[in-house]
């Protein structure tokens, strides 16, 4: 299992079995005061924030640790939740379909042409749609070629394969069509209408003091996202991204996630589209879910337009997140329990911090099937490591 395919299963850490355990979930407050601390301790990861969701609004939210050296987080802490910015894309590109202003199927190629791929027929042939549900055909981002230059593996629309920067070029695509900066896009077109200030895709000074500084996974922190920081060649470059460095404070992704679980600004078709599995994963030897999990296992699962969807007999789950080298983030929420949902944010990297979130969920909504099945998953992947 390669290191990005941890990385896109670490965006489906959690699922819900079913929402009532959330009921509970919020006078669970004291026992996460008491144990998210003994987390950090044992993981070694600086800080985390989470919210909870039921009824359509953020019910309960907590903060714990640093969000910078000597910096407690709080309220106003704004973490990076690495590829969560691909949901941002997709609810974008969903609430411009939903208006008549692109077309989920129309091709990209007449806006935007990636040089990389401009004389390969194929390139015809990408969508928004095949983009948001990683059917481009496209290795995760130009490091993952040889000599760094993008180049089809697949044609697009056949399988699946994550790809960042296929979400790259959509939001290129957006930007020439609509004559508007990616940026100023997603702000006017999804974070204004859902009131959210303390979100963004990109970097900015007034951002310095609330921006988490990324603690790697031997629990040292790395260095500092803020504007005024030295200059890191093995950091994200601070132009906005259209599928990495989400950065956001806990409760305005939550208040996000709300909207999304109410279908705001979506037709019925569009939302329906949201939730329609267009790669699925079995069969998908990364994805394999073990026969000794056999009641955990879904009976479908796959990427929709922008989410993960889990389908169960009794339910299914929605659920998006990621992971860089000092970040993890996830969320979820189960459209059969409208209203209810989880965000986790934490400030630290590596397999330990996605068991730190595993844990955190288990508190809050024990109820989940899926952490059994992701940890069946890290365990693959470490002992594959190990070979």
């Amino acid at each position: 299992m390669s290191i990005r395919s941890l990385a896109c299963i670490a965006v489906l850490a959690v699922g819900m079995a079913g929402s009532p355990a959330l009921a509970s979930g919020i006078a669970q407050g004291a026992a996460l005061d008491l144990r998210v601390p003994q987390l950090i301790a044992k993981y070694r990861f600086a800080g985390t924030g989470i919210a909870v969701i039921r009824g359509g609004t953020v019910a309960w939210s907590g903060y714990y640790g640093e969000q910078a050296p000597g910096v407690r987080a709080g309220k106003n802490t704004m973490f990076n939740g690495a590829s969560l910015a691909t949901t941002i894309t997709a609810e974008t590109c969903l609430r411009l379909a939903a208006e008549g202003r692109i077309s989920l199927d129309e091709p990209i190629w007449r806006f935007y042409v990636h040089p990389d791929l401009a004389a390969d027929a194929r390139y015809k042939l990408l969508t928004p749609r095949i983009i948001l549900s990683h059917r481009t055909g496209l290795l995760n981002w130009p490091y993952a070629y040889k000599d760094g230059k993008l180049a089809f593996v697949a044609t697009p629309g056949k399988r699946f394969g994550y790809s960042g920067i296929g979400y790259e070029i959509l939001g290129r695509f957006l930007e020439k069509k609509l004559g508007t900066n990616f940026e100023l896009l997603v702000r006017k077109t999804l974070f204004e209408p859902l009131s959210l200030k303390n979100i963004a895709v990109g970097l900015h000074p007034w951002m310095n003091p609330y921006v988490t500084t990324p603690m790697d996974a031997s629990g040292k922190y790395e260095t500092s996202y803020r504007t005024d920081a030295p200059p890191d060649p093995d950091r994200p470059t601070r132009a906005w991204s259209a599928a990495d460095d989400l950065f956001t404070t806990a409760e305005d992704y939550a208040r996000l996630l709300a909207g999304v679980m109410r279908d705001d600004g979506l037709t019925p078709e569009v939302a329906k589209a949201r939730r329609t599995i267009y790669s699925p994963f079995a069969g998908d030897p990364d994805w394999e879910c073990s026969a000794s999990l056999t009641p955990s296992c879904p009976t479908e699962y796959g990427f929709g337009l922008g989410w993960m969807v889990f389908k169960y007999k009794t339910g299914s789950v929605i659920t998006n997140g990621g992971n860089d080298s000092g970040e993890n983030a996830l969320a979820y929420f189960s459209p059969e329990h409208p209203g209810d949902g989880v965000v986790v944010f934490v400030n630290g990297g590596g397999i330990d911090s996605v068991r730190a979130e595993l844990d955190i969920i288990d508190m809050i909504d024990p109820a989940q099937k899926l952490t059994a099945f992701y940890r069946q998953l890290i365990a693959h992947h470490s002992a594959a490591t190990k070979k």
